[in-house]
C-alpha cells in the first residue's frame, strides 16, 4: 500500500504542478494584459486622442465640402454618417488595439512620458495644424501635376485603341 500511495502522490505531482504553474503563467500574462491596456488607455488620455478625433472628423468633412461643393445641401447627413462611423466610442477600441500591437508597454509608457513633458504638449497643440497644413501642400503638388497624369493616361488609352488585344 505504501508504493500505491507513493504512486498516487507522483501521479498528482505530475498533474498538479504543472496546472500551478501554468495558472501562475497565466496570471502573468493577465496581468501584462492589463498593464498593456492601461499604457495604451492613459496614452489615449494624455495625447488628448478623443478631442483629436471629434477635430480630424471635422476636417475630413469640409474637406470633403470643398473637394465636391455639391454636396454642401448634405452636410448634415454627412455629419450623421461621420458620427455614425467614426466616433470616438466608435473607433477608440480599435485605435487602443492599434497602439498595443505597435508599441510595448514600455515603449507606451516612454510616449506618455513624452507627451507630458513641453515638447510633447506643442506637439499635441500642433498636430492637427500640420496635418492640415501638409494636405493643402500634397493637394496642391497633385493638382499642380494632375495635367502630366492626364497626358500619360491618354498616351496609353491611344496605344491601347492602336495595338490589337493581346499585344503591347
Amino acid at each position: 500500500m505504501h508504493s500505491s500511495v507513493r504512486r498516487s502522490l507522483v501521479v498528482l505531482g505530475l498533474v498538479a504542478v504543472p496546472a500551478a504553474i501554468a495558472a501562475q503563467d497565466s496570471v502573468a500574462l493577465t496581468d501584462a494584459r492589463t498593464a498593456h491596456v492601461r499604457a495604451a488607455e492613459r496614452l489615449l488620455e494624455v495625447t488628448d486622442a478623443e478631442r483629436l478625433n471629434a477635430l480630424m472628423i471635422q476636417q475630413m468633412q469640409s474637406a470633403q465640402l470643398a473637394q465636391t461643393p455639391q454636396l454642401a445641401p448634405y452636410a448634415d447627413l454627412m455629419q450623421e454618417f461621420f458620427a455614425e462611423h467614426m466616433s470616438w466610442d466608435k473607433v477608440r477600441p480599435e485605435t487602443m488595439q492599434l497602439y498595443m500591437e505597435v508599441f510595448t508597454t514600455a515603449e507606451l509608457e516612454e510616449l506618455i512620458t513624452f507627451y507630458q513633458s513641453p515638447l510633447g504638449r506643442k506637439l499635441l497643440a500642433k498636430s492637427l495644424e500640420i496635418m492640415t497644413r501638409a494636405m493643402v501642400l500634397s493637394q496642391r503638388r497633385l493638382q499642380a501635376a494632375m495635367p502630366l497624369l492626364l497626358e500619360r493616361v491618354q498616351e496609353r488609352a491611344a496605344k491601347s485603341v492602336a495595338a490589337p488585344p493581346g499585344r503591347p
